[in-house]
């Protein structure tokens, strides 16, 4: 008689991080990606010295988002040189799942109003400096409550 020994095999999900030096460059890749989900989201990062504008706008790293609203993003600023971000650069971005941001931003430029971003992340920020921000509560009217991780 033989001996069977059971054998579990787990299987993980690899991620990997996409980085990019343009704006345009990411919005190019996500618009190629297929759908996902805000508990597997995909992880972007984003090494530029501007992103770009309000989410309005064609060509800005909002409105990328905004275009691509079923792909779920972890987005990595940490590489980037950019010193402020313009008003409502993020508005209207329902998939920004995390916001991961290295030195400092002053409180006066992150848009008229601090609205660069949805919900309270732009005082989560000013009261826990850099660091990664995530939300559960992402949507479209800004009302999301951020958390230092």
């Amino acid at each position: 008689m033989r001996d069977l020994k059971r054998v579990r095999v787990w299987f993980s999900t690899i991620s990997y991080i996409q980085t990019f030096t343009s704006v345009d460059d990411m919005a190019a890749w996500l618009s190629n990606q297929s759908a996902n989900s805000a508990t597997s989201p995909y992880t972007v990062k984003l090494n530029v010295s501007s992103l770009g504008g309000n989410s309005d706008n064609y060509g800005t790293a909002g409105r990328a988002l905004r275009d691509n609203s079923t792909k779920y993003i972890n987005l990595d600023l940490s590489g980037s040189t950019f010193t402020s971000i313009e008003k409502e650069a993020f508005r209207y971005c329902a998939s920004l799942i995390s916001v991961t941001f290295e030195g400092t931003i002053a409180s006066g430029n992150f848009g008229e109003n601090n609205s660069a971003f949805p919900g309270d992340l732009v005082s989560k920020y000013l009261a826990g400096g850099s660091g990664t921000y995530k939300t559960t509560s992402t949507n479209i009217y800004g009302n999301s409550i951020w958390t230092k991780q």
